[in-house]
């Protein structure tokens, strides 16, 4: 037999999803996150799944490590060599204010480098990458003196080294006689931009160690680590060979394989427009959708540090099922600190005792009573209504009227984020589906959608793990970016594609570090295109042999697209980015139905105004068949997630994925205002 495995870690729980190629069956578990490290959650994840270890293929590993060292500042002590007048360019950083007015704002965060580690070359490139003064090998001999013993790696950022590295080369040969851990910004981000290039290459450089650690624990799992592959932040796979190179190519890995797996969706069901809805133990990560695409950015921020990377552009915000619900100055807040793992959420009886989002939707009764299920986990309404008392008192309303509460902030900030994330693209949220899925996202969505005006909701197949499947079916890809700097009147065949053959070549080499160099590989290029003065870039694809014209064209129809209007101005090259990836086997996107018996579940209590409780019927997801509709209040079970369907909507099974929709409610009923206890056509 043949085993592919998809593991996404997350800040409470290690989804694994397991696909067997050779008789189509799909399996899954889940392992809590602080199983005692990554090597023997996948170990113990192998063996629930009942999997020889001789009999796994494959292993795509998605992680927040990354993510969560530089939000926490868990980084190495980094030396950081500029050229000579430019030491100070992480400390000047941009000008950009977030809050203008404000005497009460707090300072800006200090950069990750102290400025006692900051150091100068003397060396020189031009723009157009004309080398105008080496480096003088004896001065940065005597600087590998001055560097404190207590770094760990030196980043090198050299004016204009997009253009030209070979004194970044140069200086990194040197400076890697004493140090194992060097980064040079010309392979790390090869734009112009000198603070978000140097502050990128800084942040690389204090990760190499951290993520050597990690590559070095995973030799310890019972599948040889030549089987692993991590997803990285543009979509893709890369080898732990070059994920310790560039570590900071996995920044946004899980919410970026969630955001793949519900584009993957959205193309499955022919959606124009959706949302990726991510809610998660830590955190929920939003994602547009467009024509079955998860949008790519060129640049993103972990907390208030910009990284210039090709990314899944995902919104994130600190609002997840162990979320912390506290009462301060007057607010009830959910977030940004959560309970983990462990304690986690008082209702899982691991030692928590401080209320959360998860323990809210408990006392509500949105978990429903999966008895017949073999959940990871079990849920305690009684420990969460404990930790919702002391709260409660201090409002003076009841332990319902509190969780409800913590449900409507949540669902507010849930709705600002994904508000953020159609408006950067255009898109009217309310013209979206929104795709749910996370551990608690299904549960949640109907009150977001309420909250925003959306009427359709999508709960993909194996939706908790919704994550671990887009590792799972994600391909080896490697996405680089580069500045160029010509004018449309440069840009002739000739002069471009020598320039992009350049690229090619450098990425081609890394790209078959880890594939196979006699694979066939698929190349796409996009070119980022602007009028001279404008401060944005229009990505218009570009295929070769070069053509003005054809891009002139399609340039001119995205600009208008993009906004309103074009012109005859000439445009201007500023980038160009390049993927290169490899097809995989697609998958099937539903196994068998398990045997189970019985059809509807006991009616269960639920509170969905923290006034009135109303019996609510239960069913099995897996013995909803096509066609079939409920219509709320109900709950929906399965092995691993729970999906709410509140009154005024009703659910219908769409093949493997379910569909939720807002319908008319008599007297203008919001969510919470009654029950009802009809269903048509429900069951098998």
């Amino acid at each position: 037999m043949t085993w592919r495995l998809g593991v996404d870690t997350g800040g409470t729980f290690t989804d694994v999803i397991a696909f067997e190629s050779e008789t189509g069956e799909w399996r899954a578990t889940k392992i809590w996150s602080d199983a005692g490290g990554v090597a023997e959650a996948i170990n113990r994840a192998i063996e629930a799944l009942k999997i020889a270890p001789v009999d796994v293929a494959a292993i795509t590993y998605g992680t927040t490590a990354i993510t969560n060292a530089i939000v926490e500042n868990k980084l190495a002590c980094v030396a950081f060599v500029s050229t000579k007048g430019f030491k100070d360019v992480l400390r000047i950083a941009r000008q950009k204010r977030d809050h203008l007015y404000s005497f009460k704002a707090a300072h800006r965060a200090p950069p990750p480098v102290l400025e006692a580690n900051c150091f100068e070359v003397d060396e020189r490139c031009t723009h157009e990458g004309a080398i105008v003064k080496s480096v003088d090998e004896k001065s940065l001999a005597l600087l590998l003196r001055e560097i404190p013993p207590e770094c760990e790696a030196v980043a090198v950022s050299f004016l204009h080294a997009y253009a030209n590295g070979a004194n970044e080369k140069k200086a990194a040969a040197i400076l890697g006689r004493r140090f194992a851990h060097v980064s040079v910004s010309h392979e790390i981000s090869p734009e112009a931009r000198e603070y978000e290039r140097s502050i990128t290459t800084v942040l690389n450089a204090a990760l190499l160690p951290l993520i050597r650690r990690l590559v070095s624990s995973l030799g310890n799992m019972s599948v040889p680590l030549s089987r692993l592959r991590f997803f990285h932040s543009a979509g893709g796979l890369i080898s732990p060979e070059l994920a310790e190179r560039h570590p900071l190519t996995l920044g946004m890995s899980g919410p970026a394989a969630g955001a793949l797996a519900a584009s993957a969706v959205a193309r499955d069901l022919k959606i124009p427009h959706a949302v990726g809805f991510d809610m998660g133990g830590t955190t929920t990560d939003c994602s547009l959708i467009v024509s079955g695409q998860a949008a790519l950015s060129a640049e993103i921020r972990i907390g208030s540090v910009p990284i210039r990377q090709p990314t899944i552009a995902v919104q994130s915000i600190g609002a997840g099922g162990g979320s912390v619900v506290r009462y301060t100055n007057g607010r009830l807040t959910v977030g940004p600190e959560s309970m983990g793992a462990k304690p986690g959420p008082a209702c899982y009886l691991r030692g928590g005792t401080i209320p959360t989002l998860t323990d809210a939707a408990a006392v509500l009764g949105l978990f429903g009573a999966a008895a017949g299920f073999k959940r990871p986990v079990k849920v305690d309404v009684g420990a969460a209504r404990q930790a919702f008392a002391a709260l409660s008192q201090t409002l003076q309303i009841s332990v319902e009227a509190a969780a409800l509460g913590t449900i409507k902030v949540a669902s507010a900030s849930a709705s600002r984020a994904i508000k953020a994330v159609t408006m950067q693209g255009g898109v009217d949220a309310r013209a979206c589906a929104l795709i749910a899925f996370g551990g608690a996202g299904p549960m949640l969505a109907p009150f977001v959608a309420q909250e925003i005006g959306l009427q359709s909701i999508i709960v993909p197949d194996r939706s908790s793990a919704l994550s671990a499947v887009g590792c799972l079916t994600a391909d080896p890809l490697m996405t680089r970016q580069w500045t160029i700097r010509l004018k449309m009147a440069q840009a002739t065949a000739e002069t471009v594609e020598r320039i992009v053959g350049g690229f090619l070549t450098s990425l081609r080499r890394d790209f078959h570090l880890m594939e196979d160099k006699g694979i066939s590989a698929e190349e796409t290029l996009v070119a980022l295109l602007r009028y001279p003065g404008q401060s944005y870039e229009i990505e218009v694809p570009m295929t070769l042999p070069f053509s003005c014209q054809a891009v002139t064209a399609d340039f001119q129809r995205l600009h208008d697209r993009a906004y309103g209007f074009t012109s005859s101005d000439p445009w201007e090259f500023v980038a160009i980015r390049i993927s290169i990836k490899t097809r995989s086997p697609r998958l099937a996107t539903a196994g068998e139905t398990p045997a189970s018996s019985g059809l509807e579940l006991p009616a269960t209590r639920s509170c969905f105004d923290g006034r009135t409780w109303i019996d609510t019927k239960q069913y099995r997801r897996d013995r909803l068949r096509e066609g079939a509709t409920i219509l709320g209040p109900a709950v929906i079970l399965d092995e691993m997630s729970t999906i709410v369907v509140p009154p005024g909507f009703a659910a219908a099974a769409d093949g493997p994925h379910l569909r939720l929709h807002q319908r008319p409610v008599g007297g203008g009923q919001e969510l919470g205002a009654g029950f009802g206890d009809k269903t048509e056509n429900a069951l098998a």
